[in-house]
């Protein structure tokens, strides 16, 4: 079991566009923008390989349009732990990497 880590150090990380969100088990959540659903679908795609390579799955719900969103937690500690630092980071950046916008305003 991965310790959890606290909200001082999810602020630390400065993770663009990521927000630390209380719930019964906390979670981080960042909403991306593409300029079309192809885009968001096959970042969402890439988001899902990284995953895989970390052992470390996350909720990836592509929206209406040209949006993702991507929730991490790790249930098995019930909380943020540093693996979900370190996957939103990858996830960063990959956004970069396929134009992607972190931190937009996802319809639910």
């Amino acid at each position: 079991m991965d310790a959890l880590v606290t909200r001082d150090d999810f602020d630390a990380a400065e993770l663009d566009g990521w927000t630390w969100v209380d719930a019964d088990v906390p979670y981080l959540e960042c909403g991306f923008a593409a300029e079309t659903y192809t885009t968001a679908a096959a970042f969402a795609l890439e988001v899902a390989k990284a995953s895989d390579a970390a052992v470390h799955h996350p909720d990836i719900d592509v929206r209406y349009q040209r949006f993702a969103r991507v929730s991490l937690t790790t249930h098995g500690s019930g909380g943020i732990t540093q693996l979900d630092l370190d996957l939103a980071a990858e996830i960063g950046s990959l956004a970069a990497a396929a134009d992607v916008t972190a931190g937009a305003d996802v319809p639910r």
